[in-house]
């Protein structure tokens, strides 16, 4: 369960590489585990990770709910449909991301060559209309 969220990198020597597993994963799985035990709602693991990260550092950590284009001003967002390049689209990826890890979300979203020319990210055109308009 730990290697969903690993803390493993390289260029790291192995000593350190497994402390940190049993620093940050091992530790904050049981930890995590335990919290859960015997709750009718069981917390999800990130959300858990991101509440002792705001414990630990006392800086709220911003999650993305509303899409960064949604406070520009709308008039100037285009919808092209003219792209070069195969691209995933930001909004079906925010949509998976809240309920899968990230690379199951990367998998399963829609690839695009339709952008909005303003943010110049990818979107399809349920999702530009959705946040855009």
């Amino acid at each position: 369960m730990s290697s969903y969220y690993s803390s493993l990198k390289r260029g790291v020597k192995w000593f350190r590489k497994v402390m940190m597993d049993i620093l940050f994963g091992t530790v904050i799985i049981n930890s995590w585990v335990l919290y859960n035990h015997g709750k009718p709602v069981q917390m999800p693991k990130k959300n858990f990770m991101e509440a002792i990260i705001e414990a630990l550092t006392q800086v709220p950590i911003l999650t993305e709910t509303a899409n960064e284009c949604a406070a520009m001003p709308k008039t100037n967002h285009t919808f092209e449909n003219k792209g070069i390049k195969r691209r995933n689209c930001a909004g079906c990826y925010n949509k998976l991301r809240a309920t899968l890890n990230s690379k199951d979300a990367q998998r399963k979203t829609k690839k695009i060559k339709s952008y909005c020319g303003e943010c110049n990210k990818g979107y399809c055109a349920k999702c530009f209309y959705e946040n855009h308009l």
